[in-house]
């Protein structure tokens, strides 16, 4: 008789109220599962892809450019739980070790769906290819839902 054996991986989230989120996960292939916390590698929605586009013909020139590829090609993942942190992966592009990131140099301000301010900022690595989209709230909480039709460029 021959039973097959499945591995998983325990996945943790960490709230910012201190909540831990954890999943259990089945392991494939050579041991890699692409999944943070509760959250699966997913591609950019319509209006990730519009923010960086407006942020990529805003900067224009050789940086403009590298962003605007990036975000065609890029997959995304939330590394928070409330996705206040977005992080990308470039298909083919081997990211180096982390050694800080730089942000673009152009910021948005927009509401969250309870009328709490936002700062919207866009990263890129060490390299200047696309790393990570960050919601600041400067209110009470968790990020709820942006509202993208309040953004404004900076």
């Amino acid at each position: 008789m021959h039973h097959r054996t499945e591995r998983y991986i325990i996945a943790l989230a960490f709230g910012g109220s201190g909540d831990v989120a954890w999943r259990s996960l089945p392991v494939h292939g050579k041991g890699r599962h692409k999944c943070y916390g509760e959250t699966m590698m997913r591609p950019l929605t319509n209006k990730e892809r519009d923010f960086i586009a407006q942020i990529g013909e805003k900067l224009g020139g050789s940086e403009g450019a590298q962003l605007l590829a990036d975000a065609k090609n890029a997959s995304a993942i939330s590394a928070t739980v409330d996705s206040s942190r977005i992080q990308f992966e470039i298909p083919g592009y081997e990211r180096p070790k982390y050694k800080g990131q730089r942000r673009y140099g152009v910021e948005g301000k927009m509401l969250d769906q309870d009328g709490a301010e936002l700062s919207v900022l866009l990263h890129a690595d060490e390299n200047g290819r696309l790393f990570e989209l960050e919601f600041i709230r400067w209110g009470e909480g968790d990020l709820i839902n942006p509202d993208w039709n309040t953004l404004k460029l900076y």
